[in-house]
Protein backbone atom coordinates (compact mmCIF):
# COMPACT_ATOMS: atom_id res chain seq x y z
CA UNK A 1 0.00 0.00 0.00
CA UNK A 2 1.17 3.25 -1.11
CA UNK A 3 1.90 5.39 2.13
CA UNK A 4 1.04 9.26 2.35
CA UNK A 5 3.76 11.60 0.94
CA UNK A 6 5.29 8.21 -0.86
CA UNK A 7 3.74 8.36 -4.30
CA UNK A 8 5.59 7.28 -7.29
CA UNK A 9 5.60 11.20 -8.48
CA UNK A 10 8.15 12.33 -5.98
CA UNK A 11 10.94 10.03 -7.35
CA UNK A 12 10.55 11.59 -10.76
CA UNK A 13 10.67 15.00 -9.23
CA UNK A 14 13.59 14.26 -6.93
CA UNK A 15 16.71 16.55 -7.04
CA UNK A 16 19.20 14.03 -8.51
CA UNK A 17 16.50 13.36 -11.19
CA UNK A 18 15.82 16.66 -12.11
CA UNK A 19 19.48 16.87 -12.53
CA UNK A 20 20.04 14.20 -15.00
CA UNK A 21 17.80 15.22 -17.18
CA UNK A 22 19.47 18.24 -17.55
CA UNK A 23 22.43 16.90 -18.35
CA UNK A 24 22.05 16.58 -21.88
CA UNK A 25 20.99 19.95 -22.15
CA UNK A 26 24.30 21.44 -20.55
CA UNK A 27 26.53 18.84 -22.69
CA UNK A 28 25.16 20.37 -25.78
CA UNK A 29 25.53 24.08 -24.81
CA UNK A 30 28.96 23.36 -24.54
CA UNK A 31 28.95 20.93 -27.75
CA UNK A 32 27.56 23.87 -29.43
CA UNK A 33 30.11 26.77 -28.11
CA UNK A 34 33.04 25.71 -27.30
CA UNK A 35 34.13 24.91 -30.54
CA UNK A 36 33.04 28.52 -32.15
CA UNK A 37 34.07 30.53 -29.60
CA UNK A 38 37.18 31.26 -31.63
CA UNK A 39 34.21 33.52 -34.05
CA UNK A 40 34.09 35.83 -31.40
CA UNK A 41 37.44 37.23 -32.62
CA UNK A 42 36.85 37.18 -36.61
CA UNK A 43 36.14 40.10 -38.16
CA UNK A 44 33.80 41.13 -40.88
CA UNK A 45 33.95 39.29 -44.04
CA UNK A 46 32.66 39.50 -47.18
CA UNK A 47 28.91 40.39 -47.60
CA UNK A 48 29.42 41.59 -44.11
CA UNK A 49 31.38 44.73 -45.52
CA UNK A 50 28.34 46.08 -47.25
CA UNK A 51 25.83 44.95 -44.67
CA UNK A 52 27.19 46.44 -41.37
CA UNK A 53 30.49 47.92 -41.59
CA UNK A 54 30.19 50.39 -44.12
CA UNK A 55 26.15 50.42 -44.58
CA UNK A 56 24.63 54.09 -43.35
CA UNK A 57 21.34 52.53 -43.10
CA UNK A 58 21.92 51.12 -39.75
CA UNK A 59 22.69 54.41 -38.18
CA UNK A 60 19.33 55.45 -39.78
CA UNK A 61 15.82 53.42 -38.54
CA UNK A 62 14.09 53.54 -41.77
CA UNK A 63 10.69 52.33 -39.97
CA UNK A 64 9.21 49.09 -39.85
CA UNK A 65 7.17 50.01 -43.36
CA UNK A 66 10.48 50.31 -45.08
CA UNK A 67 11.93 47.41 -43.78
CA UNK A 68 9.25 45.26 -44.52
CA UNK A 69 8.76 46.46 -47.45
CA UNK A 70 12.15 46.36 -48.83
CA UNK A 71 14.57 43.60 -49.92
CA UNK A 72 17.78 43.00 -48.00
CA UNK A 73 20.42 44.84 -50.65
CA UNK A 74 18.52 48.22 -50.72
CA UNK A 75 19.22 49.35 -47.19
CA UNK A 76 22.84 48.39 -47.66
CA UNK A 77 25.84 50.06 -48.57
CA UNK A 78 25.12 48.40 -51.99
CA UNK A 79 21.96 50.17 -52.02
CA UNK A 80 20.80 47.54 -55.72
CA UNK A 81 17.59 46.10 -55.76
CA UNK A 82 17.80 42.22 -55.54
CA UNK A 83 15.89 38.96 -55.05
CA UNK A 84 16.33 38.23 -51.13
CA UNK A 85 13.35 39.39 -48.83
CA UNK A 86 14.05 38.64 -45.42
CA UNK A 87 13.02 41.55 -43.06
CA UNK A 88 13.76 39.84 -39.67
CA UNK A 89 17.24 39.66 -40.75
CA UNK A 90 17.65 43.75 -40.85
CA UNK A 91 15.82 43.95 -37.34
CA UNK A 92 18.33 41.66 -36.41
CA UNK A 93 20.99 43.69 -37.87
CA UNK A 94 19.70 47.18 -36.66
CA UNK A 95 19.27 45.88 -33.33
CA UNK A 96 22.53 44.56 -32.76
CA UNK A 97 23.87 47.85 -34.42
CA UNK A 98 22.08 49.95 -31.74
CA UNK A 99 23.19 47.76 -28.90
CA UNK A 100 26.66 47.30 -29.45
CA UNK A 101 27.69 49.40 -33.19
CA UNK A 102 29.64 47.83 -36.02
CA UNK A 103 31.71 45.69 -33.71
CA UNK A 104 32.18 42.17 -35.19
CA UNK A 105 32.15 40.62 -31.77
CA UNK A 106 28.72 41.64 -31.23
CA UNK A 107 27.47 39.90 -34.50
CA UNK A 108 29.15 37.01 -33.89
CA UNK A 109 27.76 36.64 -30.42
CA UNK A 110 24.38 36.50 -32.08
CA UNK A 111 24.95 34.33 -34.89
CA UNK A 112 26.63 31.76 -31.98
CA UNK A 113 23.79 32.15 -29.71
CA UNK A 114 21.09 31.66 -32.61
CA UNK A 115 23.69 28.25 -33.07
CA UNK A 116 23.46 27.26 -29.59
CA UNK A 117 19.45 27.65 -29.73
CA UNK A 118 18.49 25.64 -32.55
CA UNK A 119 20.62 22.74 -31.63
CA UNK A 120 18.97 22.91 -27.86
CA UNK A 121 16.13 22.74 -29.96
CA UNK A 122 16.95 20.10 -32.40
CA UNK A 123 17.29 18.11 -29.41
CA UNK A 124 13.91 19.02 -28.13
CA UNK A 125 11.97 18.23 -31.12
CA UNK A 126 14.03 14.66 -31.48
CA UNK A 127 12.97 13.53 -27.68
CA UNK A 128 9.34 14.76 -29.44
CA UNK A 129 10.05 12.58 -32.57
CA UNK A 130 11.97 9.18 -31.59
CA UNK A 131 10.82 9.04 -27.63
CA UNK A 132 14.87 8.57 -27.10
CA UNK A 133 17.19 10.29 -25.01
CA UNK A 134 20.44 8.85 -26.76
CA UNK A 135 19.03 9.48 -30.18
CA UNK A 136 18.08 12.73 -29.62
CA UNK A 137 21.61 13.24 -27.94
CA UNK A 138 23.55 11.70 -30.87
CA UNK A 139 21.73 13.21 -33.41
CA UNK A 140 22.01 17.19 -31.93
CA UNK A 141 25.88 16.56 -30.81
CA UNK A 142 26.42 15.20 -34.83
CA UNK A 143 24.36 18.75 -35.98
CA UNK A 144 26.08 21.03 -33.95
CA UNK A 145 29.17 19.72 -35.16
CA UNK A 146 29.19 19.28 -38.75
CA UNK A 147 31.74 21.23 -40.29
CA UNK A 148 29.49 22.62 -43.11
CA UNK A 149 28.29 24.53 -40.35
CA UNK A 150 31.55 26.68 -40.39
CA UNK A 151 29.96 29.12 -42.89
CA UNK A 152 26.64 29.54 -41.24
CA UNK A 153 27.86 30.18 -37.46
CA UNK A 154 30.92 31.81 -38.39
CA UNK A 155 29.56 34.32 -41.28
CA UNK A 156 28.00 37.34 -39.63
CA UNK A 157 25.42 37.40 -43.04
CA UNK A 158 24.63 34.11 -42.94
CA UNK A 159 22.47 34.90 -39.68
CA UNK A 160 19.02 34.52 -41.69
CA UNK A 161 20.11 31.34 -42.44
CA UNK A 162 20.06 29.91 -38.67
CA UNK A 163 17.43 32.26 -37.42
CA UNK A 164 14.77 30.55 -40.24
CA UNK A 165 15.78 27.18 -39.27
CA UNK A 166 15.36 27.89 -35.67
CA UNK A 167 12.16 29.18 -36.40
CA UNK A 168 10.58 26.30 -38.45
CA UNK A 169 12.42 23.54 -36.05
CA UNK A 170 9.92 25.66 -33.05
CA UNK A 171 6.92 25.55 -35.41
CA UNK A 172 7.49 21.77 -36.34
CA UNK A 173 8.04 21.26 -32.39
CA UNK A 174 3.83 22.81 -31.98
CA UNK A 175 2.80 20.65 -35.19
CA UNK A 176 4.29 17.19 -34.02
CA UNK A 177 1.70 17.16 -30.53
CA UNK A 178 0.12 13.75 -29.14
CA UNK A 179 -2.34 15.94 -27.86
CA UNK A 180 -2.51 18.92 -30.24
CA UNK A 181 -4.87 22.33 -29.04
CA UNK A 182 -5.59 25.43 -30.89
CA UNK A 183 -2.85 27.14 -29.56
CA UNK A 184 -0.14 24.41 -30.17
CA UNK A 185 -1.75 24.98 -33.70
CA UNK A 186 -1.70 28.91 -33.52
CA UNK A 187 1.90 28.85 -32.00
CA UNK A 188 3.52 26.27 -35.33
CA UNK A 189 1.82 28.62 -37.77
CA UNK A 190 3.15 32.17 -36.07
CA UNK A 191 6.92 30.51 -36.32
CA UNK A 192 6.27 29.21 -39.63
CA UNK A 193 5.46 32.74 -40.31
CA UNK A 194 8.32 34.34 -38.56
CA UNK A 195 10.77 31.53 -39.95
CA UNK A 196 9.61 32.97 -43.82
CA UNK A 197 10.61 36.25 -42.26
CA UNK A 198 13.65 35.29 -42.06
CA UNK A 199 14.49 33.45 -44.95
CA UNK A 200 12.44 32.27 -48.41
CA UNK A 201 13.57 28.83 -47.37
CA UNK A 202 11.52 28.38 -44.62
CA UNK A 203 8.70 27.39 -47.14
CA UNK A 204 10.15 23.97 -46.93
CA UNK A 205 7.79 23.51 -43.48
CA UNK A 206 4.72 23.31 -45.51
CA UNK A 207 5.89 19.70 -47.50
CA UNK A 208 7.33 19.03 -44.20
CA UNK A 209 4.69 18.82 -42.35
CA UNK A 210 2.52 16.92 -45.09
CA UNK A 211 4.98 14.34 -45.44
CA UNK A 212 4.96 14.24 -41.66
CA UNK A 213 0.87 13.59 -41.52
CA UNK A 214 0.93 11.40 -44.78
CA UNK A 215 4.27 9.37 -43.96
CA UNK A 216 4.02 8.40 -39.83
CA UNK A 217 1.03 9.76 -38.74
CA UNK A 218 -1.15 8.61 -41.75
CA UNK A 219 -3.50 11.01 -41.19
CA UNK A 220 -4.99 14.23 -43.70
CA UNK A 221 -5.27 17.48 -41.86
CA UNK A 222 -6.80 19.47 -44.58
CA UNK A 223 -7.22 21.88 -42.17
CA UNK A 224 -3.69 22.75 -40.96
CA UNK A 225 -2.45 21.95 -44.74
CA UNK A 226 -4.44 24.79 -45.23
CA UNK A 227 -3.84 26.89 -42.90
CA UNK A 228 0.15 26.55 -43.56
CA UNK A 229 -0.60 27.26 -47.18
CA UNK A 230 -2.48 30.71 -46.25
CA UNK A 231 0.26 31.70 -44.16
CA UNK A 232 2.38 30.92 -47.48
CA UNK A 233 0.15 33.03 -49.93
CA UNK A 234 0.27 35.93 -47.09
CA UNK A 235 4.10 35.58 -47.43
CA UNK A 236 3.98 35.57 -50.83
CA UNK A 237 1.95 38.37 -51.35
CA UNK A 238 4.13 40.80 -48.69
CA UNK A 239 7.24 39.45 -51.30
CA UNK A 240 5.08 40.33 -54.27
CA UNK A 241 4.72 44.20 -52.78
CA UNK A 242 8.08 44.01 -51.44
CA UNK A 243 9.98 43.22 -54.74
CA UNK A 244 7.50 43.69 -57.11
CA UNK A 245 7.59 39.99 -58.58
CA UNK A 246 8.14 36.58 -56.26
CA UNK A 247 11.89 36.69 -57.82
CA UNK A 248 12.09 39.28 -60.11
CA UNK A 249 15.39 38.63 -61.60
CA UNK A 250 16.27 35.77 -64.35
CA UNK A 251 19.71 35.09 -64.70
CA UNK A 252 19.35 32.32 -67.01
CA UNK A 253 16.46 30.10 -69.14
CA UNK A 254 16.95 26.57 -68.85
CA UNK A 255 15.42 23.72 -70.63
CA UNK A 256 13.25 21.35 -68.42
CA UNK A 257 16.10 18.20 -68.69
CA UNK A 258 18.81 20.87 -68.18
CA UNK A 259 16.88 21.98 -64.81
CA UNK A 260 15.56 18.71 -63.56
CA UNK A 261 19.64 17.13 -64.09
CA UNK A 262 21.06 20.44 -62.73
CA UNK A 263 19.04 19.90 -59.73
CA UNK A 264 19.69 16.57 -59.07
CA UNK A 265 23.08 16.88 -59.48
CA UNK A 266 23.21 19.92 -56.61
CA UNK A 267 21.63 17.00 -54.46
CA UNK A 268 24.14 15.01 -55.35
CA UNK A 269 26.94 17.69 -54.41
CA UNK A 270 25.15 18.72 -51.13
CA UNK A 271 24.35 14.64 -49.78
CA UNK A 272 28.35 14.21 -50.44
CA UNK A 273 28.86 17.12 -48.65
CA UNK A 274 26.81 15.66 -45.80
CA UNK A 275 28.40 12.19 -46.00
CA UNK A 276 32.03 13.53 -46.37
CA UNK A 277 32.06 17.30 -45.68
CA UNK A 278 35.62 17.85 -46.71
CA UNK A 279 37.23 20.32 -49.09
CA UNK A 280 34.60 22.92 -48.14
CA UNK A 281 34.43 26.10 -49.20
CA UNK A 282 33.51 29.77 -49.03
CA UNK A 283 32.46 29.80 -53.08
CA UNK A 284 31.44 26.72 -55.26
CA UNK A 285 31.30 26.80 -59.08
CA UNK A 286 27.55 27.04 -60.93
CA UNK A 287 27.42 24.14 -62.93
CA UNK A 288 25.09 22.80 -65.56
CA UNK A 289 24.17 19.62 -66.67
CA UNK A 290 22.42 18.18 -69.18
CA UNK A 291 23.38 14.51 -68.84
CA UNK A 292 24.10 12.24 -66.31
CA UNK A 293 26.75 11.98 -64.22
CA UNK A 294 28.34 10.26 -60.77
CA UNK A 295 26.70 12.66 -58.48
CA UNK A 296 23.28 12.24 -60.17
CA UNK A 297 23.97 8.43 -60.04
CA UNK A 298 24.58 8.57 -56.57
CA UNK A 299 21.36 10.57 -56.00
CA UNK A 300 18.73 7.89 -57.92
CA UNK A 301 20.80 5.27 -55.93
CA UNK A 302 20.34 6.21 -52.60
CA UNK A 303 16.71 7.25 -53.72
CA UNK A 304 16.02 3.81 -54.17
CA UNK A 305 17.57 2.27 -51.35
CA UNK A 306 15.70 4.68 -49.20
CA UNK A 307 12.29 3.72 -51.26
CA UNK A 308 13.31 -0.26 -50.49
CA UNK A 309 14.57 0.36 -46.71
CA UNK A 310 13.05 3.42 -44.75
CA UNK A 311 9.67 3.44 -43.26
CA UNK A 312 7.73 5.62 -40.98
CA UNK A 313 10.13 8.65 -39.17
CA UNK A 314 13.02 7.23 -40.89
CA UNK A 315 11.68 7.92 -44.32
CA UNK A 316 10.42 11.17 -43.11
CA UNK A 317 14.08 12.15 -42.08
CA UNK A 318 15.92 11.35 -45.56
CA UNK A 319 12.36 13.47 -47.01
CA UNK A 320 13.68 16.08 -44.89
CA UNK A 321 17.24 16.27 -46.62
CA UNK A 322 15.38 16.91 -49.93
CA UNK A 323 12.85 19.17 -48.92
CA UNK A 324 15.33 21.37 -47.07
CA UNK A 325 17.42 21.36 -50.31
CA UNK A 326 14.38 22.54 -52.40
CA UNK A 327 14.28 26.31 -52.38
CA UNK A 328 17.71 26.46 -53.51
CA UNK A 329 17.26 23.85 -56.35
CA UNK A 330 15.28 26.39 -58.51
CA UNK A 331 17.97 26.71 -61.03
CA UNK A 332 15.87 28.46 -63.86
CA UNK A 333 14.59 30.81 -61.84
CA UNK A 334 17.46 32.07 -60.04
CA UNK A 335 20.86 31.00 -59.95
CA UNK A 336 21.95 30.58 -56.62
CA UNK A 337 25.46 29.33 -56.11
CA UNK A 338 25.85 26.52 -54.07
CA UNK A 339 27.28 27.05 -50.71
CA UNK A 340 27.61 24.94 -47.37
CA UNK A 341 25.31 27.06 -45.37
CA UNK A 342 22.67 25.56 -47.25
CA UNK A 343 22.98 22.58 -45.49
CA UNK A 344 21.65 23.53 -41.90
CA UNK A 345 18.59 22.53 -42.21
CA UNK A 346 18.98 19.40 -44.42
CA UNK A 347 21.56 18.35 -41.86
CA UNK A 348 19.41 18.12 -39.47
CA UNK A 349 17.62 14.80 -41.03
CA UNK A 350 20.95 13.75 -42.08
CA UNK A 351 21.95 13.68 -38.24
CA UNK A 352 18.84 11.76 -37.97
CA UNK A 353 19.24 9.16 -39.82
CA UNK A 354 23.06 8.56 -38.52
CA UNK A 355 21.57 8.87 -34.95
CA UNK A 356 19.25 6.13 -35.16
CA UNK A 357 21.80 3.78 -36.92
CA UNK A 358 24.31 4.17 -34.24
CA UNK A 359 21.41 3.61 -31.33
CA UNK A 360 20.70 0.24 -33.08
CA UNK A 361 24.28 -0.95 -32.62
CA UNK A 362 25.46 -2.39 -29.12
CA UNK A 363 26.30 -0.36 -26.47
CA UNK A 364 30.60 -2.11 -27.07
CA UNK A 365 29.87 -0.89 -30.48
CA UNK A 366 27.71 2.69 -30.03
CA UNK A 367 29.86 4.11 -28.07
CA UNK A 368 33.19 3.78 -29.69
CA UNK A 369 31.47 4.85 -33.43
CA UNK A 370 29.67 7.93 -31.56
CA UNK A 371 32.51 8.97 -30.13
CA UNK A 372 35.01 8.42 -32.82
CA UNK A 373 32.29 10.41 -35.62
CA UNK A 374 32.44 13.24 -33.10
CA UNK A 375 36.20 13.61 -33.45
CA UNK A 376 36.19 13.60 -36.54
CA UNK A 377 33.56 16.26 -37.29
CA UNK A 378 35.12 18.53 -34.68
CA UNK A 379 39.06 18.18 -36.47
CA UNK A 380 37.36 18.88 -39.85
CA UNK A 381 35.11 21.77 -38.24
CA UNK A 382 38.23 23.41 -36.62
CA UNK A 383 40.30 23.27 -39.51
CA UNK A 384 37.78 25.36 -41.53
CA UNK A 385 36.98 27.70 -38.92
CA UNK A 386 39.90 29.94 -38.82
CA UNK A 387 39.66 30.55 -42.59
CA UNK A 388 36.23 32.74 -41.95
CA UNK A 389 38.92 35.20 -39.61
CA UNK A 390 39.28 37.46 -42.61
CA UNK A 391 38.32 37.54 -46.35
CA UNK A 392 41.66 37.06 -47.73
CA UNK A 393 42.49 33.38 -46.29
CA UNK A 394 38.79 32.86 -47.08
CA UNK A 395 39.01 33.45 -50.91
CA UNK A 396 42.90 32.29 -51.03
CA UNK A 397 41.13 28.84 -49.94
CA UNK A 398 38.19 28.70 -52.41
CA UNK A 399 41.34 29.78 -55.45
CA UNK A 400 43.08 26.82 -54.04
CA UNK A 401 39.88 24.34 -54.53
CA UNK A 402 38.99 26.43 -57.53
CA UNK A 403 42.18 27.13 -59.42
CA UNK A 404 40.30 28.15 -62.70
CA UNK A 405 37.32 30.28 -61.13
CA UNK A 406 37.99 34.02 -62.29
CA UNK A 407 34.56 34.74 -59.93
CA UNK A 408 37.37 33.83 -57.27
CA UNK A 409 39.76 36.02 -58.58
CA UNK A 410 37.72 38.85 -58.83
CA UNK A 411 36.36 38.45 -55.31
CA UNK A 412 40.45 38.77 -53.98
CA UNK A 413 40.89 41.52 -56.37
CA UNK A 414 38.19 43.20 -54.59
CA UNK A 415 38.90 42.91 -51.32
CA UNK A 416 42.44 43.48 -52.08
CA UNK A 417 41.92 46.78 -53.88
CA UNK A 418 39.58 47.69 -51.12
CA UNK A 419 42.79 47.08 -48.10
CA UNK A 420 44.49 49.68 -51.26
CA UNK A 421 46.64 46.69 -52.27
CA UNK A 422 46.19 47.89 -56.09
CA UNK A 423 49.16 46.37 -57.38
CA UNK A 424 48.33 42.93 -56.20
CA UNK A 425 44.59 43.37 -57.20
CA UNK A 426 45.34 44.41 -60.48
CA UNK A 427 47.39 40.98 -60.89
CA UNK A 428 44.26 38.54 -59.87
CA UNK A 429 42.79 40.85 -62.72
CA UNK A 430 45.38 40.51 -65.10
CA UNK A 431 45.36 36.43 -64.86
CA UNK A 432 41.63 36.32 -65.49
CA UNK A 433 42.05 38.86 -68.96
CA UNK A 434 45.63 36.70 -69.46
CA UNK A 435 43.15 33.72 -70.40
CA UNK A 436 39.94 35.49 -71.43
CA UNK A 437 40.72 39.33 -72.24
CA UNK A 438 37.29 40.44 -73.48
CA UNK A 439 36.23 39.13 -69.89
CA UNK A 440 33.86 42.55 -69.08
CA UNK A 441 33.33 41.76 -65.50
CA UNK A 442 37.27 41.87 -65.19
CA UNK A 443 37.98 45.04 -67.41
CA UNK A 444 35.72 46.59 -65.42
CA UNK A 445 36.79 46.08 -62.43
CA UNK A 446 40.22 46.45 -62.80
CA UNK A 447 39.21 50.16 -64.45
CA UNK A 448 37.40 50.56 -61.30
CA UNK A 449 40.83 50.04 -58.91
CA UNK A 450 43.04 52.09 -61.47
CA UNK A 451 40.80 55.26 -60.28
CA UNK A 452 41.12 54.51 -56.70
CA UNK A 453 44.77 54.17 -57.60
CA UNK A 454 44.72 57.28 -59.76
CA UNK A 455 45.94 56.11 -63.08
CA UNK A 456 44.11 57.95 -64.72
CA UNK A 457 45.80 56.76 -68.12
CA UNK A 458 45.10 52.76 -67.22
CA UNK A 459 41.11 54.14 -66.77
CA UNK A 460 40.91 55.37 -70.06
CA UNK A 461 42.83 52.54 -71.49
CA UNK A 462 41.19 50.10 -69.80
CA UNK A 463 37.28 51.60 -70.30
CA UNK A 464 38.23 52.38 -74.10
CA UNK A 465 38.53 48.21 -74.13
CA UNK A 466 35.20 47.56 -72.44
CA UNK A 467 33.25 50.37 -74.76
CA UNK A 468 34.65 48.23 -77.23
CA UNK A 469 32.64 45.10 -76.10
CA UNK A 470 29.55 47.12 -74.36
CA UNK A 471 28.58 50.95 -75.17
CA UNK A 472 26.67 50.71 -72.25
CA UNK A 473 29.14 49.93 -69.56
CA UNK A 474 27.10 51.96 -66.40
CA UNK A 475 30.56 51.35 -64.43
CA UNK A 476 33.27 52.93 -67.05
CA UNK A 477 31.03 55.42 -67.76
CA UNK A 478 30.95 57.05 -63.78
CA UNK A 479 34.72 56.20 -64.48
CA UNK A 480 34.60 58.21 -67.84
CA UNK A 481 32.33 60.99 -65.24
CA UNK A 482 35.35 61.09 -62.21
CA UNK A 483 37.65 61.82 -64.80
CA UNK A 484 36.30 64.26 -66.18
CA UNK A 485 35.41 65.77 -62.99
CA UNK A 486 39.08 65.34 -62.31
CA UNK A 487 40.11 67.62 -65.01
CA UNK A 488 37.42 70.12 -63.61
CA UNK A 489 35.23 69.56 -67.19
CA UNK A 490 32.02 69.93 -64.80
CA UNK A 491 29.17 70.02 -67.56
CA UNK A 492 30.83 66.85 -69.38
CA UNK A 493 31.10 64.76 -66.11
CA UNK A 494 27.38 65.73 -64.99
CA UNK A 495 26.29 64.36 -68.01
CA UNK A 496 28.41 61.28 -67.88
CA UNK A 497 27.66 60.32 -64.10
CA UNK A 498 23.56 60.82 -64.99
CA UNK A 499 24.61 58.26 -68.10
CA UNK A 500 25.76 55.74 -65.95
CA UNK A 501 22.73 56.53 -63.65
CA UNK A 502 20.29 55.73 -66.17
CA UNK A 503 21.87 52.55 -67.31
CA UNK A 504 22.05 51.13 -63.97
CA UNK A 505 19.47 52.78 -61.65
CA UNK A 506 21.75 50.67 -58.53
CA UNK A 507 24.91 52.63 -59.50
CA UNK A 508 23.87 55.24 -56.74
CA UNK A 509 27.09 56.72 -56.39
CA UNK A 510 26.66 58.22 -60.20
CA UNK A 511 23.70 59.65 -58.99
CA UNK A 512 25.40 61.10 -56.01
CA UNK A 513 28.08 62.79 -58.46
CA UNK A 514 25.25 63.92 -60.89
CA UNK A 515 23.76 66.05 -57.87
CA UNK A 516 27.33 67.25 -56.96
CA UNK A 517 28.27 68.20 -60.35
CA UNK A 518 24.54 70.30 -60.47
CA UNK A 519 25.74 72.05 -57.02
CA UNK A 520 29.18 73.03 -58.45
CA UNK A 521 27.54 74.36 -61.57
CA UNK A 522 24.86 76.78 -60.23
CA UNK A 523 21.67 74.28 -60.79
CA UNK A 524 20.72 74.32 -57.16
CA UNK A 525 17.41 73.47 -58.00
CA UNK A 526 18.03 70.04 -59.77
CA UNK A 527 21.08 69.04 -57.43
CA UNK A 528 18.73 69.65 -54.34
CA UNK A 529 16.62 67.10 -56.43
CA UNK A 530 19.37 65.12 -57.27
CA UNK A 531 21.10 64.53 -54.04
CA UNK A 532 17.61 63.73 -52.10
CA UNK A 533 17.08 60.87 -54.07
CA UNK A 534 20.45 59.67 -53.73
CA UNK A 535 20.66 60.25 -50.26
CA UNK A 536 17.35 58.23 -50.09
CA UNK A 537 19.17 55.11 -51.60
CA UNK A 538 22.08 55.72 -49.59
CA UNK A 539 22.47 58.00 -46.64
CA UNK A 540 26.13 58.39 -45.75
CA UNK A 541 27.43 61.29 -43.88
CA UNK A 542 29.11 63.23 -47.29
CA UNK A 543 26.08 62.53 -49.22
CA UNK A 544 23.75 64.20 -46.47
CA UNK A 545 26.26 67.33 -45.83
CA UNK A 546 26.00 67.82 -49.46
CA UNK A 547 22.43 67.92 -49.77
CA UNK A 548 22.82 70.35 -46.60
CA UNK A 549 25.35 72.31 -48.81
CA UNK A 550 22.66 72.92 -51.12
CA UNK A 551 20.11 73.71 -48.82
CA UNK A 552 22.08 76.37 -47.29
CA UNK A 553 22.81 78.08 -50.47
CA UNK A 554 19.17 77.90 -51.20
CA UNK A 555 18.74 79.47 -48.10
CA UNK A 556 16.62 76.60 -46.98
CA UNK A 557 18.33 76.45 -43.62
CA UNK A 558 15.76 74.30 -41.83
CA UNK A 559 16.32 71.87 -44.19
CA UNK A 560 20.25 72.25 -44.28
CA UNK A 561 19.97 71.90 -40.13
CA UNK A 562 18.11 68.86 -40.12
CA UNK A 563 20.55 67.18 -43.24
CA UNK A 564 23.67 68.34 -41.33
CA UNK A 565 22.61 67.04 -38.33
CA UNK A 566 21.37 63.01 -39.78
CA UNK A 567 24.97 63.39 -41.43
CA UNK A 568 25.85 63.42 -37.05
CA UNK A 569 23.42 60.44 -36.71
CA UNK A 570 25.32 58.98 -39.38
CA UNK A 571 28.73 59.32 -38.58
CA UNK A 572 29.44 61.87 -35.22
CA UNK A 573 32.80 62.17 -35.95
CA UNK A 574 32.45 64.16 -39.59
CA UNK A 575 34.12 67.71 -38.37
CA UNK A 576 32.53 68.60 -41.37
CA UNK A 577 28.97 68.26 -41.03
CA UNK A 578 29.49 69.53 -37.64
CA UNK A 579 31.19 73.12 -38.95
CA UNK A 580 28.48 73.39 -41.53
CA UNK A 581 25.36 72.70 -39.05
CA UNK A 582 27.01 75.40 -36.45
CA UNK A 583 27.38 77.58 -39.51
CA UNK A 584 23.92 76.67 -40.59
CA UNK A 585 22.35 77.24 -36.60
CA UNK A 586 23.84 80.40 -36.68
CA UNK A 587 22.81 81.52 -39.66
CA UNK A 588 19.01 80.22 -38.98
CA UNK A 589 19.11 82.69 -35.77
CA UNK A 590 20.71 85.65 -37.71
CA UNK A 591 18.18 85.49 -40.37
CA UNK A 592 15.25 85.53 -36.89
Amino acid sequence: MIQPGMSGDTADHSPDVRWRARIPYVLLVLVAVLPYLPTLTFGFVYDDHLAIEENPHLNLWPGFQRIFLSDVWTLSASASDSNYYRPMFLVAYHAVFHAAGARPVAFHLVNLLFHVATTLMVFTLSLRIWKKTSIGVIASVLFALHPTHAEPVAWVAALSELGYTLFLIVGLYFYIQEHPSRWTHVLAMASFAVALLWKESAVAFVPLIVLWDVVVTKQWRWKLWGAAAAVTLAYLMLRVVALGGLAPAVHYQLTLTTQLLTALSNVGFYVRKLIAPLRLSAVYGTEFVSTLNAKIVLVLVLAALGAWKLRGRQAWSALWIVVGLLPVLLVSRVVVPLADRDLYLPSIGFAWLLAVALDSLTRRVAVPACGALAIVSLVLLVQQLPVWRDDIPLFKQALERQPDSSSIRLLLASELARRNQFSEAIRYLDDILAVRPDDIQALVDKAGVQLSARDFAGVRSTCAKVFAFDPNSARCWYDMGYLEEVEGNLAEAREKFAKAYKLDPELSQALLHQGLMEARTGSLESAAKTLELAVQRLPTAPALNNLGTVYAERGDLKKAVDSFRTALRVDPSFELARHNLERAIADAQTVR
